[in-house]
């Protein structure tokens, strides 16, 4: 070998090593995640022309991220917590390279996929840290309603395994099933306990969608969510329409109360976490038009006669940026998520006390709630309209299996009942 060759072979290791080695950077998700603007963050690792990414606890939106970023501010200041989740991010980088270096030192297999197994640890997979970053998440994305329910879901886990790390590999049937058990044990509704199973039965989804865990491993392939019994109690028209003739004082809660309930019915059975937080300015060329709390999506309807007559009752003209029914405390700041989700649960118990009230007035036996308008609208519609499609987009469902299974439940009921009357009667 001669001179010239001593000296070229140094630079050309170098030059392989640049091309075969693995780099890192943070990335959006594609997609914003549901009911919301943010995209999720992403570590992006490459190697040999090979991708593999893991999802990251925050979420900002398009505007707010520098996927150039230098010095590693890739969340830009127009986010208020851009220093916080920086400074995370260029943690995980760190991390990142950090494993690598240890893979490469010990002359391991190096592949985009095996630095992320590396990384989240796939042969110990953290249930409790899913939930854990699954929870920050939520909360960080302002998705207040959801945050609470994992919050519940966290509880009742901690409350009935005291351990401060669970595996996924841990949580099988028999785990699930002596979970169950405990919680009807202490008292806790099956339509309670549905709730949390089907989210831990989400962030077993999460896990097989991030690679954390195999499809294989996912222990509600062979255990079934129960699904215990919920109040779906519908009124019929002869029913509503008492309700529309008791006579009550005008500017009395109990008759906006009453209104809301009967304003939800004609249109389509609005939820209450819609018709509590509709203003004037959804009223529109005799539409309704509105963001659905629950999907996040644009709902738009004609507002029939009935309704039309109903809103006639209110002065809309010279309510412009008011709520159309004086329910809802103006006086927070309802701009803030958790005071927005604590004003609609507060104001959802208060509407269910007045329904009772109402319930009696006007001599219904039945229990109603501020879903029941719900109910008997969907009840109503599949009796008179023989097409599911337009049912479905009438309640805002995202499916018509889930229009389907929901309708279905009212029939089962029925069934129930006339088997009842054949051998009781």
């Amino acid at each position: 070998m001669n001179q010239n060759d001593r000296k070229v072979t140094p630079m050309l290791h170098q030059f392989i090593t640049f091309i075969e080695m693995a780099t890192f950077n943070i990335e959006l998700s594609g997609a914003p995640i549901r009911g919301g603007k943010g995209h999720s963050l992403r570590l992006r690792i490459t190697e040999n022309k090979q991708h593999a990414r893991i999802t990251l606890v925050y979420a900002v939106a398009p505007e707010q991220f520098n996927p150039k970023a230098k010095n590693g501010s890739f969340v830009r200041s127009n986010h208020n917590n851009h220093v916080k989740i920086n400074t995370y991010l260029n943690d995980k980088l760190q991390e990142a390279r950090d494993v690598y270096a240890e893979m490469d030192k010990k002359g391991e297999f190096i592949s985009a996929r095996n630095i992320k197994e590396k990384l989240v640890g796939r042969s110990v997979a953290s249930f409790t840290r899913i939930l854990s970053e699954h929870i920050a998440s939520l909360l960080e994305l302002n998705q207040i309603g959801s945050y609470k329910k994992y919050k519940s879901t966290q509880t009742i886990i901690k409350e009935y395994d005291k351990r401060e790390n669970i595996m996924f590999q841990e949580i099988d049937t028999r785990y699930l099933r002596d979970l169950e058990k405990y919680l009807l044990n202490t008292g806790r509704k099956q339509s309670t306990i549905r709730g949390y199973f089907v989210k831990i039965r989400a962030l077993f989804n999460l896990a097989i969608q991030e690679g954390i865990i195999s499809s294989g491993e996912n222990p509600f392939q062979s255990f079934k969510i129960k699904s215990g019994i919920t109040n779906k109690d519908r009124l019929d028209i002869d029913e509503i329409q008492r309700i529309v003739e008791l006579k009550l004082e005008n500017n009395s809660l109990v008759n906006h109360v009453r209104n809301l309930f009967l304003f939800s019915f004609y249109t389509g059975g609005m939820r209450i976490s819609d018709s509590l937080f509709l203003k004037w300015e959804n009223i529109s060329s005799e539409r309704v038009t509105y963001i659905m709390h629950k999907t996040g999506k644009r709902h738009s309807l004609k507002l029939v006669p009935k309704s039309l007559d109903l809103l006639r009752s209110y002065d809309g003209e010279n309510r412009r940026g008011e709520y159309i029914f004086p329910i809802i405390n103006t006086r927070y700041n309802l701009d803030n998520q958790h005071i927005r989700h604590n004003q609609l649960s507060s104001k959802t118990a208060l509407v269910n006390k007045y329904l009772k009230l109402i319930a009696n007035k006007a001599e219904i036996s039945k229990r109603i709630t501020s879903h029941t308008a719900r109910h008997s609208f969907a009840d109503l519609a599949r009796s008179k309209v023989n097409d599911l499609y337009s049912v479905s987009k009438i309640l805002g469902h995202s499916s018509l299996t889930f229009t389907e299974n929901y309708l279905a439940s009212f029939d089962e009921k029925d069934a129930d009942e006339a088997l009842d009357k054949v051998f009781n009667s």
